[in-house]
């Protein structure tokens, strides 16, 4: 690994104004500053525990219960929000955070969160058809949006579609509008193969050159096998047409390289070199010559190089110019790039006019095949997806291959004589991709002038969750893991996915037993006894348990065999399976943790019992 390489594994977070995380929401759990209008329902600050989604760390929140007539997003100015503005200066992409807890009547895909400027909504990752429902589960969510400088917001939260049924409830709290605290690290792009142009090396064979681009520079490795050197400086160009920055100094060393034969006593390695003024060349200079050398010269090929000698290149790391200030990206609210290029030439294809976020770019009357340029800000990566989309209102944009406000738009494709439809193609720069429009926009007949109504804009989505919920726990409403072990011990339990074995220390280090109980018998043994507690949606608990055991009496019938920590429904004899050698039955007695088998005589025996029975609460041993 390279020096510089080495350096960016270490991550730090992004700067923020002031201490901690900076929230743009001044009242973030209590309903000061916040706003209800046009009858959108009421506000208030609550302390009451059932409503609290963060008690008992945060002790208030914002209740907000809602009117009972139907409600629009759009015709709600100021219902039940928060106005704020950007700093100068400030245009990231920003995240809408909170904690949520529903309520009485609350019902999914009713409730909503928006941000407007002004009467304007803006585009949430979040979004389906423009709009971001709420789950009914208690929970973090978060949504995000391309905010600009000095702009005034309203983060809004209503509930519609409720066709004037009862009014309904939605508790949030620690609710944060801010670009978060990122970690940052340094681009670090995938290894690309290239093909340099050499000189003082004569003809160049078996070339295997790589790069990569990190943070804002570019690393080289690789190796070749010389022709005939000459006496001209032994030079490789840098990859992609890039520039070294100018440095300054004089000729600054990078990396090494190593002469792979086995003869000679000189001339076996050295360190390669930059132009101090900054150049798209790499030079070669040496540090075990004989004679006096200057080591910040660059060498001729026959000064140091062989006729079919290989020479393998490493760790040659070289600041370009063109990267400058673009090595650093966000790593955590960056999984979606929107980028597109901002031409209006409808005849020669642009490779410069980059562009940036969710608006887009219109689509002009282009009336011969060309190619538009589009530079994401991080590299695409070999798990990434590049999109094509098309939008009518720059709100709802759909992939290409579809009818958007009745225009169709073909996929693009070479029908043997015409380019046709819309389409990408690779660049060859790991940033950068060309999309492609057709002579025509459908079939070999329509031409793009009616679709000048409309807009284009390429979106990059990369691995990783930037919003919704995380994995379920025993405190939150989240996702299920791929695999059960991955469940903490209170979900686990709460689902029916734990079972507790007799004689095993859990929670508070209590252990579920079963033991005899009342006279005229013994329980010489326990061969197995599992218990699986779980809970039903009102909250009441069940429990399925099975156990293999011996009994055995001389003078009872009627035996007992209690569970500790566990109590039966109240009021209710419950019966269960039992299978010995003999007849028998059993159930589960009231509100005790004793299961009564009855037997047709006083017997010695191997009794297995099962049942699935109602429980006056959660068994002590259980998480």
């Amino acid at each position: 690994m390279s020096d510089l390489a080495s350096k960016i594994i270490s991550l730090s977070p992004a700067t923020t104004a002031g201490s901690g995380e900076l929230n743009l929401v001044g009242s973030p759990s209590n309903a000061s500053g916040w706003l209800s209008a046009n009858g959108g329902g009421t506000l208030a600050t609550t302390s009451t525990a059932g409503d609290l989604p963060l008690g008992p760390a945060v002790t208030t929140a914002i209740k907000i219960t809602s009117g009972t007539s139907p409600r629009s997003e759009a015709t709600l100015v100021e219902t039940n929000s928060y106005a704020f503005i950007t700093p100068a200066s400030y245009a990231v992409k920003t995240k809408v955070e909170l904690w949520l807890r529903p309520g009485t009547n609350f019902i999914a895909s009713e409730w909503t969160v928006s941000v407007y400027a002004g009467s304007t909504r803006q585009a949430l990752t979040t979004d389906a058809s423009s709009i971001s429902y709420l789950p009914n589960a208690s929970g973090k969510y978060t949504t995000y949006f391309d905010a600009a400088a000095s702009t005034a917001y309203t983060v809004r939260f209503c509930r519609v579609n409720n066709a004037g049924v009862n009014a309904g409830v939605l508790n949030v709290t620690n609710v944060i509008v801010g670009p978060g605290i990122q970690p940052q690290g340094a681009v670090v792009g995938p290894w690309l193969s290239y093909t340099p142009t050499f000189a003082g090396f004569g003809t160049v064979a078996s070339i295997v050159m790589k790069y990569r681009q990190v943070g804002d520079s570019v690393e080289i490795a690789g190796n070749f096998t010389a022709g005939t050197p000459t006496a001209t400086n032994a030079t490789f160009t840098l990859p992609n047409g890039y520039s070294s920055v100018a440095a300054g100094a004089t000729n600054p060393h990078t990396g090494r390289w190593a002469r792979n034969v086995p003869t000679g006593a000189t001339r076996k390695s050295g360190q390669m070199l930059l132009d101090s003024s900054g150049s798209a060349l790499v030079y070669f200079s040496s540090d075990d010559y004989t004679a006096a050398v200057n080591p910040k010269d660059g060498m001729f090929g026959t000064d140091f190089i062989g006729t079919g000698d290989t020479l393998t290149v490493a760790n040659c790391v070289v600041p370009i110019v063109s990267l400058a200030g673009s090595g650093t990206v966000n790593l955590a609210q960056n999984d979606v790039e929107y980028a597109y290029n901002s031409s209006t030439n409808t005849t020669t294809s642009d490779t410069t006019s980059f562009a940036y976020g969710p608006g887009g770019a219109a689509i002009q009357s282009i009336t011969v095949a060309l190619a538009r340029r589009v530079r994401f800000q991080a590299p695409i990566q070999a798990t990434d997806r590049v999109i094509v989309e098309v939008s009518s209102d720059q709100v709802k944009w759909v992939e290409v291959g579809g009818k958007v406000a009745t225009i169709n738009i073909d996929r693009y494709r070479y029908d043997g004589t015409n380019n046709v439809g819309l389409g990408t193609d690779t660049a060859s720069a790991n940033t950068d991709v060309d999309v492609i429009f057709g002579t025509y926009r459908a079939g070999t007949a329509t031409t793009w002038a009616g679709a000048a109504a409309l807009y284009w804009r390429c979106r990059k989505v990369s691995g990783g969750q930037a919003v919704g919920f995380g994995i379920v726990s025993g405190t939150s409403s989240g996702l299920l893991p791929a695999s059960n072990t991955s469940l903490d011990d209170a979900s686990a339990t709460r689902l029916g996915l734990k079972q507790y074995l007799h004689g095993t220390t859990y929670n508070g280090g209590n252990a579920p037993t079963v033991t005899l109980t009342g006279g005229g018998g013994t329980l010489s043994s326990v061969t197995r006894a599992v218990f699986v507690p779980y809970q039903m949606q009102d909250g009441s608990w069940r429990m399925r348990f099975n156990f293999n055991v011996v009994l055995s009496s001389a003078t009872r019938t009627l035996i007992d065999i209690t569970i500790n920590g566990v109590t039966f429904k109240a009021g209710d004899i419950q019966p269960c399976a039992g299978v010995t050698s003999t007849a028998v039955t059993c159930y589960a007695t009231n509100a005790t943790g004793t299961v009564e088998f009855a037997f047709t005589s006083t017997t010695t025996t191997s009794t297995r019992a099962s049942g699935d029975v109602e429980l006056d609460s959660k068994p002590t041993w259980a998480y």
